[in-house]
């Protein structure tokens, strides 16, 4: 058992282990605390990357369908922009060919202007209302131009065919025009589309940075609470074994204080027995004196008697367990070598299934002693 002054030693080394134990795991859980902190901004950055990449997928795919739209439309009108340019260049050659033809047959005014003068004259008959003589005049008029017609009529035909073409023309532009209104408003979504992207990818490249700067806190933090947790247990064997001094001191004085107590009780009850056998007069603690020590002594009887039984029961369980070895011995001895029992093997089974005088002595003082203690 420890003196005062070890015990003294041993409590304050205990204490000033417990105490740098509670600050290490104090500083422990600051930096586990500060630690999963970091992770979780890492996580929380890289899961509004994947986030925000999702979204810029689905944004490319749009704006890919509209360049893609976009192309269409441009080669679209390119086609129609190399057709009016052919159209155009027959033009050209038809108003040429009508110029020639015009100048070589002398002919003086615009076919058209005449066609569109008698078509005039015409309606006029045939809508209004007007006096006999006027109807002849604008019939003679009529006359006098187609027969300035018949001569051109040739120039009539190419001015039908510059008319005819021109519409054409006409209609392509109208369709060329309507095809770059279309690529100028589908590229114009394309890039508010685009810049969105360029804005999104740019958030990413922000969080990324964040990401890597929280992943490095966390990597440094649990380097530290690596380093601090191997600290603690370098430490704790020295408070568990400061821990386990004190335990058994703490029994060593238990036992001792029992020991005072049972022979401070056995004194008293030396005492109570010569009152007894003097006839004197028992005091109440007196008989609490004796009391307790029977209480004790029924206790300890007890105590050996369970004892006492729990080994006659493990040594039969062990006897019984050593038969069953020699039998089995035997059967794989007679299977190897088969051969009549002789005398000595059957005298020897027999001792072997007869209980030993040893323990018939042994149980007879078991049972005598048992008595005595119920006595």
């Amino acid at each position: 058992m420890l003196s005062k002054q070890e015990k003294k030693d041993v409590q304050d080394k205990l204490s000033n282990a417990r105490k740098e134990i509670s600050d290490i795991r104090k500083i422990l859980n600051d930096i586990n605390t500060e630690k999963e902190s970091w992770y979780e901004k890492k996580e929380k950055a890289h899961n509004e990357i994947s986030t925000i990449l999702s979204g810029v997928r689905e944004k490319k795919k749009e704006r890919d369908s509209l360049t893609k739209k976009v192309k269409e439309l441009k080669n679209e009108r390119t086609t129609l922009n190399s057709q009016i340019s052919e159209k155009v260049k027959k033009l050209n050659e038809l108003k040429n060919k009508k110029s020639t033809t015009s100048t070589k047959l002398n002919i003086k005014g615009n076919p058209d202007k005449i066609i569109k003068e008698v078509e005039a004259l015409e309606l006029k008959i045939e809508t209004e209302v007007i006096s006999f003589e006027q109807e002849k005049k604008l019939m003679k008029v009529i006359k006098e131009k187609k027969k300035q017609l018949d001569q051109s009529k040739d120039i009539i035909d190419i001015v039908k065919d510059i008319r005819e073409l021109s519409k054409d023309i006409r209609d392509l532009r109208k369709k060329a025009e309507l095809i770059h209104k279309s690529i100028k408003q589908t590229a114009g979504e394309s890039q508010v589309i685009h810049e969105d992207i360029i804005s999104r990818l740019k958030k990413v490249d922000e969080l990324r940075e964040k990401e890597e700067e929280a992943y490095k806190q966390f990597f440094e933090f649990k380097k530290q609470f690596v380093e601090k947790n191997e600290e603690l247990k370098s430490r704790l064997p020295s408070m568990n074994e400061l821990s386990q001094i004190m335990k058994e001191d703490k029994k060593e004085h238990i036992a001792e204080k029992q020991e005072t107590e049972r022979k401070t009780i056995n004194q008293l009850k030396e005492e109570v027995d010569d009152k007894i056998k003097k006839g004197k007069v028992l005091t109440t603690e007196d008989l609490l004196v004796y009391q307790r020590t029977n209480m004790e002594n029924d206790a300890k009887n007890m105590k050996d008697k369970a004892e006492a039984s729990e080994k006659k029961k493990k040594d039969s369980t062990d006897e019984k367990f050593d038969k069953e070895d020699k039998k089995k011995v035997k059967k794989e001895a007679k299977k190897t070598v088969p051969k009549k029992p002789d005398k000595e093997d059957k005298e020897k089974d027999n001792e072997d299934t007869k209980s030993s005088p040893t323990e018939e002595i042994t149980s007879e003082k078991d049972t005598a002693r048992t008595k005595k203690v119920e006595e």
